[in-house]
């Protein structure tokens, strides 16, 4: 809940203090997992993943990339 209020809307407070700050950050995230399953059984907020993700790129695993170069 933490980290979506601060990408909705840019403020925090810093641990034991009571005054709000702004920041402009931007995030970059990796996963292995299954967003939408991870979303459908709970244990991943849709409205955090909506935030995040903004940019989708899939990098296929080594096992799924054709061989380039023989040697």
């Amino acid at each position: 809940a933490k980290l979506l209020r601060v990408l909705e809307s840019g403020e925090f407070e810093m641990l034991g203090s009571s005054q709000t700050q702004r920041t402009d950050v931007r995030i970059i995230s990796a996963t292995n997992g299954d967003f939408a399953a991870m979303i459908a059984e709970g244990s991943f907020r849709q409205d955090l993943y909506y935030r995040l993700n903004t940019l989708e790129f899939r990098v296929p695993s080594l096992r799924e990339r054709r061989k380039i170069l023989q040697y």
